[in-house]
């Protein structure tokens, strides 16, 4: 069997294609420092520091593993309460392991899971080109953005001369059961649920997402690896957008949560949307919006039908009214 090391394998993202890996054939190896919430089958989890350099190389060597998924991260808010910490994990940790697939034969390339905060501008495109603004980047934003500018940029220095296949996959913040508790489309589910009012901030009601479901995410990571093993570096991309195309801003978010809680419960649960903060930095400023150019995630890797936002909360609320009943 093809062996897979996902390194930070106990996330949310990285468990989650795990397990998917594992369900189609490979062996897969989780790397994290604690073990993944659920156990499947051809899916170990093994600690690893990914701070500890010299136990990463000699972790890689006994495992052989032939392909690398990076999705270890340091995330808000812990990035900026431990920001060297963060920067051990998010780049020296990436660098170290491109070094070790550029040296050792037996790997065939490194993916890492990205972000379209790369691209925290007011006005986003889809080039691929890296365009955030920082300066204009909320400050409690701004380290992570940093972050992932400063990863990408590390896959493409390694494949701007190495053999071996580095890319990206950019992703949108992702949805799915086991998201990080403090995305804003957790707390507005968990608020509606609880028949509290849900509570978008003002400074932010405008703001534009971008989003992806936790299924697109695995059908990608697997589709890429599997093009990457059979055929080498010149069949996959560098980077490839995966999210769906088109945002959708905070307000907007706060109001598909409150109709779909609605419809979905026969009424029997109204939450309302009450904005928090000085409601006059809404008036007379349209919504800010953004576009993905995802052509190289359907024309490469597959990927031609996406879930939408709307589908995808559908079904996270959906599984959970049922737990409550």
């Amino acid at each position: 069997m093809t062996k897979i090391a996902v390194v930070g394998g106990s996330g949310f993202v990285g468990s989650e294609v795990g397990r998917y890996l594992g369900e189609r054939g490979y062996t897969v190896y989780l790397l994290d420092i604690k073990p993944p919430r659920k156990r499947v089958n051809n899916v170990d989890f093994v600690f690893c520091d990914v701070t500890d350099h010299s136990y990463v190389q000699g972790l890689l060597r006994e495992l052989e593993p032939s392909f690398l998924i990076y999705s270890a991260i340091v995330q808000i808010p812990r990035i900026n309460e431990e920001p060297r910490l963060a920067y051990e994990v998010n780049v020296a940790g990436l660098d170290f392991v491109c070094r070790f697939a550029e040296e050792h034969p037996e790997v065939r390339g490194v993916v890492l899971t990205g972000s379209w905060h790369v691209y925290r501008s007011s006005s986003y495109g889809g080039s691929g080109l890296l365009c955030v603004d920082l300066d204009r980047v909320e400050e409690r934003e701004r380290l992570y953005c940093v972050h992932k500018i400063l990863q990408e940029c590390i896959i493409r220095a390694y494949a701007s001369f190495s053999p071996k296949v580095f890319g990206v996959l950019r992703l949108g913040t992702v949805l799915g059961e086991g998201m990080p508790e403090k995305t804003a489309a957790n707390v507005f589910i968990t608020q509606a649920l609880s028949g509290k009012p849900i509570t978008p901030y003002a400074e932010s009601a405008l703001r534009p997402l971008i989003y992806v479901d936790i299924e697109d995410v695995c059908r990608a990571f697997e589709s890429y690896v599997s093009v990457a093993l059979r055929r080498g570096k010149g069949e996959v991309p560098v980077a490839a957008d995966v999210c769906w195309p088109e945002s959708i801003t905070v307000l907007e978010l706060a109001n598909l949560v409150k109709d779909l809680v609605v419809e979905l419960s026969g009424g029997e649960i109204s939450p309302v949307v009450e904005v928090v903060g000085d409601e006059a930095l809404l008036r007379g400023r349209k919504p800010e919006r953004a576009w993905v150019d995802v052509s190289v995630a359907r024309d490469v890797l597959g990927l031609e039908k996406l879930i939408s936002p709307r589908e995808s909360l559908k079904r996270l609320i959906s599984r959970r009214m049922g737990k409550m009943r």
